[in-house]
This record gives structure tokens, C-alpha cells and sequence, in this order.
């Protein structure tokens, strides 16, 4: 269909230049920006989550160091080791837990502030 559309082009002007193009090509010329702010943004995402494991990491490492004697003492006295380990667990989960909530009521604002700035 192409060599069709050429010759006809060049019978009636000699001199023109003819150039086809991909419907495809243009569409990924389209969407290159989008794709990369993308790819972008769940970079950044994943870089987040990583820096919040560390953080929540660090921060139970702190708190378990900070009660060692009182573990130790716990132990001591007779808690089953399974006890003291529930416990441990369920302050890590308390703090996930507040931290969930947080970040779900920032979000929730951020993005009623985002969608109040688009419409503006």
C-alpha cells in the first residue's frame, strides 16, 4: 500500500519527499515522558517503603535494647521465652499499626488537598 501511495505521490510532484511513520513509534514518542514519571515514582515508592523498614527496624532494635534487663528479668522470674517474645511482637505490631493509621489520614488529606488544587 505504501509503494502505491509513493508512486502516486511522486507521478503528480516529482520533487516531493515522501516518510512514513509507525502508529506505534508515535504513541511511545507520546507516552515517554508519562512512562518515565512512572517509573519514576515507583522508584521513589520502593525507595520510601525501604528507608520505613529500616526506620521501623531501627526504632524496635532501640526499644527491645532499652528493656533487655527487664526481659532478662522476665525470663528470670519464670515467663515462658514464647511470653516475652508475644510481647515484643505485639509493641512491633502496635507501632505498625499507629503507623498505618497515620500515614492512611495524611494520604487521605494529601490527596483531598492534591484534587482541591487540580480543579482550582
Amino acid at each position: 500500500m505504501s509503494r502505491l501511495v509513493t508512486q502516486t505521490i511522486t507521478s503528480t510532484v516529482p520533487g516531493a519527499a515522501v516518510s512514513y511513520e509507525n502508529v506505534m513509534r508515535l504513541v511511545d514518542d507520546a507516552l515517554m515522558s508519562e512512562r518515565l514519571m512512572a517509573w519514576l515514582s515507583a522508584f521513589f515508592g520502593a525507595l520510601a517503603v525501604l528507608i520505613a523498614v529500616i526506620g521501623l527496624y531501627g526504632v524496635m532494635a532501640y526499644l527491645v535494647s532499652r528493656r533487655r534487663v527487664e526481659l532478662g528479668v522476665r525470663v528470670a522470674l519464670g515467663a515462658q521465652p514464647r511470653a516475652v517474645m508475644r510481647m515484643i511482637v505485639g509493641d512491633s505490631v502496635t507501632l505498625l499499626l499507629a503507623g498505618i493509621v497515620g500515614g492512611v489520614a495524611l494520604a487521605a488529606l494529601a490527596v483531598r488537598y492534591a484534587a482541591r488544587c487540580s480543579s482550582a
